[in-house]
């Protein structure tokens, strides 16, 4: 059983559980994640046990823990939406024959997935290597852009790719 004790990570995880499961189940108060199992924490885990038919103890024995973990688990995975990751800072270009960057796959991959949109665009190596393919590949899609095609690849033109691919996947997710 879980204990009142203060800046208890086992409290602190179940209040972030419960915390997520509220914002899905209004009958559910939410809580803030301290620690600590104050009488707000027990309101909730109380709640959580009248909607989900368990034993109103406000207490977390093994069912009422299983059941939140469960159901934390099942809201994650339908109602979490992707994170997003920060590939590219405004303070990095990429020049034609640079290797060794990271961001690069993640550039070819893009690119890769763009191909089948524009006519214009030829297959590349998804290799890390900012080649002469994709140098061509980057100058044309910052022509379409409305971007000077210089081959760099800075923060605006990073974002139009982005915005190019990110249109595609929604498209192509709509149907």
């Amino acid at each position: 059983m879980i204990s009142d004790k203060e800046n208890n990570v086992p409290v602190h995880g179940l209040q972030r559980m419960l915390r997520f499961i509220s914002s899905h189940i209004n009958d559910i108060p939410s809580v803030i994640p301290d620690g600590i199992y104050g009488e707000k924490t027990k309101n909730s885990v109380s709640e959580f046990q009248k909607v989900f038919g368990i034993e109103n103890t406000g207490e977390v024995d093994n069912k009422t823990w299983d059941k939140i973990r469960e159901t934390y688990m099942r809201l994650l995975k339908e109602k979490a939406k992707p994170e997003n990751l920060e590939v590219f800072s405004d303070e990095v270009e990429i020049h034609p024959d640079e290797e060794n960057m990271p961001q690069m796959f993640i550039i070819q991959s893009m690119i890769m997935g763009l191909i089948n949109e524009f006519d214009n665009l030829k297959n590349i190596s998804v290799n890390g290597i900012y080649d002469s393919d994709t140098v061509n590949a980057v100058k044309i899609l910052q022509e379409i852009a409305g971007l000077e095609a210089t081959g760099i690849i800075d923060a605006l033109t990073f974002n139009a790719m982005c915005r190019m691919y990110s249109s595609l996947v929604s498209k192509k997710l709509e149907y």
